[in-house]
């Protein structure tokens, strides 16, 4: 009776043992992902070149206006090749000053789409639709 009650406590502490060095592991990953994409996005973070615009011409195809020290040129990207296609001129390239992702409110959306609740919270009924 004794050995079994032993036994039962041994697996439960070896089941948690296993679940923290899971955990443990887990969380070493995560922390260690998230070191390598700031490492990466700071080495990627030239001053002298920069994308302007890129534009989807064919599945595997992009067209890109890059922004190399004081010249602008435009490239073809595909997956095995860059061609570049020409050089432009300052007076060539229109230039997005407002880069701010506008994210839209999901009560909003839904009112636009006629699903959402009214200003004062309750939802109408069909035959208050109705007399409206």
């Amino acid at each position: 009776m004794l050995i079994s009650i032993a036994d039962k406590a041994d697996s439960v502490v070896q089941f948690i043992t296993v679940l923290l060095i899971f955990a443990v592991v887990l969380i070493v990953t995560f922390l260690v992902t998230k070191w390598l994409g700031n490492y990466q996005k700071q080495q990627g973070n030239g001053a002298n070149i920069e994308i302007i615009d890129s534009a989807r011409i064919s599945p595997n195809t992009f067209v890109e206006i890059i922004h190399i020290g004081s010249k602008y040129v435009a490239v073809a990207v595909s997956k095995e090749n860059v061609s570049l296609l020409c050089e432009l001129s300052e007076d060539e390239i229109v230039v997005k000053q407002d880069n701010t992702v506008k994210i839209a409110d999901f009560k909003s959306i839904l009112a636009k789409a006629g699903m959402g609740m009214p200003e004062g919270g309750k939802q109408h009924k069909d035959s208050d639709r109705n007399d409206e």
